[in-house]
């Protein structure tokens, strides 16, 4: 899991079907900004946060019934934790770390950064299109700030672009 929820302030749905179809070629770690559409949660690749996800696809798909010890390809569901929560992000044994190192403004995170969504579905602290709302607030760098061992930071509820 690369996400710890430090300050918990907001809400967890944990019975949220995830997107499966998506998530099998978008595939989302723990910390990952998460949409909501009309298949389910899955990665979010535009400023249209709705929250984060609590545990990875690998997690999601395995935590569901299983025969036989076989991994899950529909029916899943996922717990998406939206709302002013405090977070740590952080990279793991089994998981992609959920923010970009180095990220795009100036090469390095600092706190007082904000983050923003890029189209790859990583944290970045530069906004990937003009007018990206942010969707995190860093106040602490652990590590070097390049290539961090992990960020913690303000969620904000629900992210939406400003403009198109």
């Amino acid at each position: 899991m690369a996400m710890d929820i430090l300050f918990f302030g907001g809400f967890k749905d944990g019975e949220i079907a995830v997107d499966y179809t998506d998530a099998a070629s978008n595939p989302y770690v723990g910390g990952s900004p998460m949409l909501v559409g009309s298949a389910g949660m899955k990665l979010c690749k535009t400023p249209q946060v709705w929250g984060l996800s609590k545990n990875s696809w690998t997690l999601d798909s395995k935590g569901d019934v299983q025969v036989e010890g076989v991994v899950q390809s529909s029916a899943i569901v996922g717990t998406l934790v939206a709302g002013f929560n405090k977070v740590k992000l952080f990279s793991d044994i089994d998981d992609a770390e959920p923010f970009l190192s180095p990220p795009t403004s100036g090469g390095v995170w600092a706190k007082g950064d904000l983050g923003y969504v890029d189209t790859n579905g990583v944290w970045d602290n530069a906004a990937a299109v003009s007018k990206d709302a942010p969707g995190l607030l860093i106040t602490v760098v652990v590590g070097a700030g390049a290539a961090p061992d992990s960020l913690e930071g303000y969620a904000v509820p629900i992210s939406l672009a400003t403009g198109v």
